[in-house]
């Protein structure tokens, strides 16, 4: 490269600016050294989810998260009776058990979305199904009414899932693709509760309505490990947390 002459004399080589400022100045790439070539190639943009995330994210895990969200709304009505005779408990307040369920459920879908948009979809997720497990299991030990009834309600916060796994298909997905899985996530959230009271009302048959909670439970805990191996962060880098715990939840 040719240098330009100042006014007085001494020849002096023009300040090489950023590709992202100007290209008045930018030799031949032939003539750029390796450096060169690295610190003035067009830097690439990281979008929203990129084809690493989207390669990396599991669509079937989504659909599983769509259905275990309302799998246990109503897989407990044909055990209810019994719930009530075991417990000696007023039919009216074992209602609770589905009612309750319900009004938790449209509470934590209520924020679930905020939260996920701040802190991560995948650590919601995870969180949410931890809940549910530990409350799965409390159902399954409970003692007394009021304890069965606290973890029930505990066990709302796979509600969550559902949100997540909406908002997730939608960050890996193009318009066209993204409604087609929406539609399978959809279904997956419309056969469940039906065939909730079926499954349900086999289990309490065979093994008693605790058994339930047990399935329940161990349907937890396989999509858990699932998730863990297969649902990527889908947010973009602003939304994620910044504290340790998150991070720690966020690699693993």
């Amino acid at each position: 490269m040719r240098g330009k002459q100042a006014p007085d004399g001494p020849f002096f080589m023009p300040a090489l600016r950023h590709p992202r400022q100007s290209t008045e100045f930018l030799p031949p790439k032939d003539m750029m050294t390796n450096d060169e070539r690295s610190l003035y190639s067009t830097p690439q943009t990281t979008g929203r989810y990129s084809a690493s995330k989207t390669s990396s994210s599991r669509f079937p895990i989504l659909v599983a998260l769509s259905a275990l969200s309302v799998l246990p709304v109503n897989i407990i009505s044909p055990s209810l009776p019994k719930i009530a005779g075991e417990f000696q408990a007023d039919p009216a307040l074992i209602n609770l058990a589905v009612a309750g369920y319900a009004i938790v459920t449209a509470l934590v879908e209520f924020v679930s979305g905020a939260i996920s948009d701040r802190f991560g979809r995948r650590p919601v997720a995870l969180v949410s199904i931890a809940l549910f497990i530990v409350a799965s299991i409390g159902c399954v030990l409970a003692p007394s009414i009021t304890v069965f009834l606290v973890f029930r309600a505990a066990q709302a916060a796979i509600a969550a899932c559902f949100s997540v796994a909406l908002v997730a298909i939608k960050e890996i997905s193009g318009d066209h693709e993204g409604a087609s899985r929406m539609g399978y996530a959809a279904m997956a959230w419309a056969i469940a509760p039906m065939l909730g009271p079926i499954l349900g009302g086999t289990i309490d048959e065979l093994f008693g309505w605790r058994a339930i909670f047990g399935v329940l439970a161990a349907l937890g805990v396989a999509v858990l490990f699932l998730s863990m191996r297969e649902l990527k962060e889908t947010a973009s880098l602003s939304s994620r947390p910044t504290g340790t715990l998150s991070q720690f939840i966020l690699a693993t």
